[in-house]
């Protein structure tokens, strides 16, 4: 996602997802916090008109990285991490992606790197990064550079510093982060549980019924939106005066959030379509992060959002009125908290263990060692406790988890926890921004180290669906961890333990529950929903059955009547997973013998397997692939089962189910594999893996599924801004303004559901912002309108637009694929020409070049051509310039000069329409190969000019081509070889007429051969 996000910031355009699946955190780095979506306001003044913080940032004193380098140097917590070199390198290939200019080239023997900058070159000397400070003086000379080379029209210069020192941290581990002003804010409020604000929880879901708008989703008790009556649903279409027009979640935030005792001003759309005002007072707004309830049973139930200042006080009343309530036992429900503040952690863990050793933290040295010990005061009585956790729980959870597992306290149910078993400590920087750096590592009770690993629940359960579309008898158990992330710490030498739970066991999840779980993706929930999926349901259903009837205080002896009470469900799973196949021809009967006890099952030459893609795949429909097994033994097959093995992740994980195979039968399965429109052509091998309860194990099987190349859709665009006050060309403060907006497909597919929007900030109020484009063939247009009105207040000479159209692809993978995302500038002035009266027609003469401008200016932006004879006609005169009408509500502007006087006032003309360039790759490509590398070259066209080439292999810059002037301006070859690493490979193509129209062309490339691999465990057959 990261890099898709760099590599639309080149081409106002969004990349789709390919082999782009690794997580990386190092550039430009957001943190989300819970805080985000609940409703924060800026005072209205702040779109006044001055530039953004990073437009005025001067990235050649290198203030940021100087100041990250040394506190890295004087508080990292493992110093021999710290690698000067690696860190350049690192952040060299960052900044390649974040600046088209920049590219640089590695000379090993000579030691040195060569940093092209433009047509300015930086010469470093690889002998010279032996310390952190040698990486300051080398990366200050590059910046020295951007900074006289690059325009701050096209660049922010704070983030790419920030960007900078996020990537020489991220060499270090992951967690490691230097924050600017923004950002540090949200942590900060995130962390002391208030904010000034209103109290509701907001979002601009596109899901139904949100549809995109405004909505509030959830408004809290007690707040100055409860109180002024504020309901969730409640569609915001003004904050104070302002439109929300295709404003983004975080944009509304700044507009809503305040101080205390301020006063902002909401209107909002109610179902039934009323409208309403609100004048709101803002206040201090308690983040609440303990929510509470007694279950059935007198279960208690208590989840924690987050470890924030204030949570140890909210659980303590928590705790205390649920007792109040007589409560027996309690389920303290950890799932997707990320952790927070470790001193808080502790204090919970506290209310918990009456005696012993809660953490401890390791730092740089043994002086540095740290035990934190639970006190005997205020500690909980023994009652039955279990706590949910999953792999979203984090940091401090973990913390807490381990803490309460290890002293035998608590029962912990749902999955391993993510792992991260590192301590951050949190520095402010100047300038409002902060660093986030590892001081230490923590290890719960006993020495035991999480780190990677994640703290192992006692029990799991593991869901099993029976659909012929989608077969899940052994859901897929992937999930991202800790170990999945870059640069990760490594457990120090203390103890671990095993990341598996003690009990694994399968829990069948019905077609009712399966459609409930996937509406939780369909749509858009208002009114705090209980989001939770059917496995979540079931972890806290089994937990109160559980202590409804337990008087267990310690994690052993929950766990025997834990086993005993799955041992008495157990038998009702099966009897369900039984009927639902046996309605699809399926005999899952279990074998009369033990189950087989093999670490590595071999495969029997008695059974023969034969899988095969049925027919062509085509991206849009379902690929079909059917897999035949052959029993020629003369034992049965039990419970018998393939899984697809592939890194094409549409095939990953689809099973084929055949339950018992007898002696001399032979049994098939046809699965169907949803293939997105948007896919991209590739070939990937497919193994065919199996599993089974009991017989001989068939073979593995191989085959391929290629997906060809397709017709793509692509836009070329037109805009013009229309005064609607005196009409006069000129957009001034108070006026009302109209965009017609044109798109045009010139690509070779159609669009499937697109839709086009503008945006602005504050200042300019859009009215109506989004006009439907649908499914558009190639050579088809579309247009639409937009209305505006610039405030009255607006003293700036322009406002910023943002221009954007993408194309919903639905799917089990659906897509908002980004066709079109760029900023726009609306010149406003202050003192215009009043227009005179004129009438008639003006017609161009043969020989004329048709201008036909957006303004009457010269040096406007040409709109439109005129046919050779063309007329138009007359409305009004400004200057030299004729208002002359296009239709009967559009008009725009020619020179006296070009036309003449006359004419039947027929405009004939073509929109001059801004077209992204033409990429084109030469020779029929060869989607697999064996050798080491490729030779790729093609050429780029547009038909004004081509600016620069860019080509990538993943992280790897190969080409940075700009034409300078030294080429055929309309077209620009490139020609590179490209190293392959084994396995697929993403190469992509990046042309740009200007800095904000680009075009890209994606390649996947296999290249054959096995590459290393950890190997995976495969969950048994039940």
């Amino acid at each position: 996602c990261r890099q898709r996000k760099v590599f639309g910031a080149f081409l106002g355009i969004e990349v789709r997802k390919g082999a782009f699946n690794k997580m990386n955190q190092s550039f430009g780095i957001r943190i989300i916090v819970g805080v985000l979506s609940l409703s924060m306001a800026l005072p209205l003044g702040a779109w006044a008109g001055q530039p953004p913080v990073g437009k005025k940032h001067d990235i050649s004193h290198a203030s940021v990285v100087n100041r990250v380098i040394l506190s890295v140097i004087e508080r990292y917590y493992d110093p021999t991490r710290i690698d000067a070199q690696k860190m350049f390198r690192k952040t060299l290939e960052e900044l390649q992606k974040a600046v088209a200019e920049l590219r640089v080239e590695y000379d090993d023997k000579a030691q040195k790197a060569v940093v092209e900058i433009g047509q300015k070159r930086v010469v470093v000397s690889m002998a010279e990064l032996r310390s952190p400070w040698g990486l300051s003086k080398s990366l200050k000379s590059v910046f020295r550079v951007m900074q006289q080379t690059l325009s701050r029209e096209d660049y922010d210069f704070m983030e790419l510093e920030y960007g900078a020192a996020n990537a020489l941290l991220s060499t270090l581990d992951p967690h490691s982060n230097a924050l600017p002003p923004d950002i540090y804010e949200d942590l900060r409020m995130g962390t002391t549980g208030s904010f000034g604000g209103l109290g509701i929880k907001i979002t601009t879901d596109r899901r139904p019924p949100c549809n995109g708008k405004l909505t509030v989703v959830e408004v809290f008790d007690n707040t100055p939106a409860a109180k002024a009556g504020l309901k969730p649903g409640d569609q915001i279409i003004r904050i104070e005066g302002e439109s929300t027009v295709n404003i983004t979640t975080a944009e509304a935030a700044a507009r809503l959030r305040g101080k205390p005792k301020s006063t902002v001003a909401v209107q909002v759309r109610r179902g039934d379509g009323g409208v309403k005002t609100f004048d709101i007072m803002r206040d201090s707004i308690a983040i609440e992060s303990v929510t509470w309830k007694l279950l059935d049973g007198r279960v208690g139930y208590v989840k924690l959002e987050a470890f924030q200042g204030n949570s140890d006080a909210e659980l303590k009343r928590a705790l205390l009125k649920l007792r109040e309530k007589e409560m027996r036992g309690l389920i303290f429900d950890l799932r997707g908290n990320p952790g927070g503040l470790l001193e808080v952690a502790i204090k919970i863990a506290d209310l918990f263990i009456d005696s012993g050793t809660i953490v401890a933290t390791a730092g740089r040295t043994e002086e540095d060692r740290s035990v934190r010990n639970a006190s005997g005061s205020g500690t909980e009585p023994l009652y039955p406790l279990v706590v949910l956790i999953n792999s979203s729980s984090a940091s401090a959870a973990e913390i807490l988890a381990g803490a309460l597992r290890n002293h035998g306290r608590a029962l912990l149910i749902g999955e391993t926890t993510f792992g991260k078993g590192s301590v951050q400590m949190v520095q402010p920087m100047p300038g409002g921004g902060a660093l986030k750096l590892t001081s230490a590592q923590y290890l719960t009770p006993g020495d035991i180290s999480i780190q990677a690993v994640g703290v192992a629940p006692d029990i799991t359960f593991v869901p099993s669906t029976v659909e012929k579309k989608q077969m899940d008898i052994v859901a897929d158990r992937m999930r991202f961890s800790e170990a999945d992330l870059d640069f990760h710490l490594d457990r120090p030498s203390s103890r671990t333990r095993d990341g598996a739970s003690r009990l694994e066991t399968a829990i069948y999840v019905g077609p009712a529950e399966r459609k409930s779980d996937r509406s939780r993706f369909e749509r858009c929930f208002i009114e705090a929903p209980d989001r939770k999926s059917y496995v979540d349901t079931y972890e806290e259903k089994f937990a109160r059955e559980l202590l409804s009837t337990s008087d267990a205080a310690t994690t052993e002896e929950l766990f025997v009547e834990a086993r005993q009470l799955l041992e008495k469900e157990q038998g009702e799973y099966d009897t369900q997973l039984k009927a639902s196949l046996k309605n699809l021809g399926v005999d899952w009967a279990s074998s009369p013998a033990a189950p087989l006890d093999e670490k590595e099952p071999k495969a029997s030459a008695d059974v023969s397997v034969d899988a095969r893609v049925i027919g062509k795949v085509r991206p849009g429909k379902d690929a079909k692939i059917k897999v035949s097994v052959k029993n020629t033994s003369k034992e049965p097959i039990y419970r018998l089962r393939g899984v697809a093995k592939s890194d094409n992740y549409y095939v990953e994980g689809v099973e084929f189910v055949f339950g018992m195979l007898k002696p001399g039968r032979t049994k098939s399965w046809t699965a169907s594999v949803e293939i997105p429109s948007n896919a991209s052509a590739r070939i990937d091998p497919v193994t065919i893996e199996f599993e089974r309860q009991a017989g001989p194990m068939p073979p593995k099987a191989e085959l391929e599924i290629e997906i060809p190349p397709q017709p793509e859709p692509k836009l070329a665009y037109s805009w013009q801004f229309q005064d609607m006050g005196d009409k006069n060309g000129f957009i001034e403060p108070g006026e009302d303004v109209v965009a017609f907006v044109t798109v045009k497909n010139i690509g070779d597919g159609a669009t499937v559901d697109a839709q086009v929007e503008l945006s602005a900030k504050p200042g300019v109020d859009v009215v109506q912002g989004t006009f439907s484009v649908g499914k558009l063939a190639p050579g088809r247009s579309k247009s639409g309108v937009f209305k505006l009105r610039v405030s009255q207040r607006f003293s700036m000479p322009e406002a910023e637009l943002h221009l954007s159209a993408s194309d919903w692809i639905p799917s089990r993978f659906p897509l908002n694929r980004t066709m079109l995302d760029r900023p726009i500038k609306l010149a406003i002035a202050s003192a215009t020409p009043a227009p005179s009266q004129a009438s008639g027609a003006r017609t161009f003469d043969e020989g004329a070049e048709g201008l036909v401008y957006a303004t009457p200016s010269a040096d406007a932006r040409v709109l439109a051509r005129a046919k050779p004879g063309a007329s138009f006609p007359v409305e009004a005169r400004v200057k030299d310039f004729f208002r002359v009408a296009l239709t009967e509500d559009r008009y725009a502007w020619v020179a006296a000069k070009q036309t003449a006087p006359g004419g039947k006032g027929k405009p004939l003309y073509e929109l001059e329409m801004i077209r992204p360039p033409e990429i084109v790759v030469s020779g029929k490509w060869v989607r697999r190969v064996d050798s080491e590398k490729i030779h790729l070259e093609g050429r780029a066209s547009h038909p004004e000019s081509i600016k620069d080439i860019m080509i990538f292999v993943g992280d790897q810059k190969l080409l940075y081509k700009p034409c300078n002037g030294s080429c055929d301006n309309k077209n620009l070859a490139f020609e590179v070889d490209v190293p392959l690493e084994v396995g697929v490979n993403q190469i992509l193509v990046i042309a740009r007429h200007s800095s904000k129209v680009g075009a890209t062309e994606t390649i996947f490339v296999r290249r054959n051969g096995k590459a290393e691999v950890p190997k995976e465990k495969t969950a048994a057959v039940n």
